[in-house]
């Protein structure tokens, strides 16, 4: 499954969407197996889709937009292991939350408020 946020793409207001999205997902990791954001790489004179994920230019530099940052976190605190998680809050909390291994000794939670 591909997945970007077009309304409000390449700002905050659409990285938290996709924060919210992604912390569905994780939550439900044993019918979801792997994601993917797309589109991924652009040249900034070549951009014919948006929002890209990482967009390059002729200087070199290489600018990722903030759902790069919101991918950077899931990757960086990702589990192997789905935790059971049941959220009874308000509407537009989205929440996940995973292990390091099957004992569950250590473990990573997300809260998304959009």
């Amino acid at each position: 499954t591909e997945f970007a946020a077009m309304s409000g793409s390449e700002v905050a207001l659409g990285a938290v969407a996709e924060a919210g999205l992604m912390a569905a997902l994780e939550r439900n990791c044993h019918k979801v197996h792997m994601v993917a954001f797309a589109p991924l790489l652009a040249h900034d004179a070549l951009r014919s889709w948006r929002p890209d994920l990482i967009v390059f230019n002729e200087a070199g530099q290489v600018i990722g937009i903030p759902s790069f940052t919101v991918q950077r976190m899931f990757r960086q605190y990702a589990g192997t292991v789905c935790g059971k998680v049941r959220l009874e809050v308000l509407p537009g909390i989205e929440g996940s939350a995973t292990c390091a291994n099957a004992s569950c000794d250590s473990s990573e939670i997300k809260l998304v408020n959009f």
